[in-house]
């Protein structure tokens, strides 16, 4: 894990493990939300998959520049994933759907 300004930048061992991290880390800041009255965390998440180098404290590579570009594009609150993150895998995640509250942030 490395922290950039306001940003986190987590590497996993695989894209199931890295999109349940992402999950569990947008389920947190809506549990935090939930408890605060007016100033809301806003987070989005960029997942890709590949080999990056870890040299000197730091990750760099592809995977790396493509993970920032997504979570640039990703709508608050979301994820975007690489193409090959988003392939299916041997694995199976299962994510309950939970129902929204009608309010919305404005």
């Amino acid at each position: 894990m490395k922290t950039i300004g306001d940003a986190v930048m987590v590497s996993y061992p695989g894209a199931a493990d890295a999109l349940a991290g992402a999950v569990a880390m947008q389920r947190a800041v809506d549990r935090h939300n939930r408890r605060l009255e007016g100033r809301r965390l806003e987070m989005r998440v960029g997942i890709s998959v590949g080999d990056a180098t870890f040299e000197d404290g730091d990750w760099f590579g592809t995977p790396v520049v493509e993970a920032s570009r997504l979570c640039a594009a990703a709508a608050s609150g979301g994820h975007a994933s690489s193409r090959t993150a988003a392939t299916p895998k041997p694995r199976v995640l299962t994510l309950k759907p939970r129902s929204r509250s009608a309010k919305s942030s404005a």
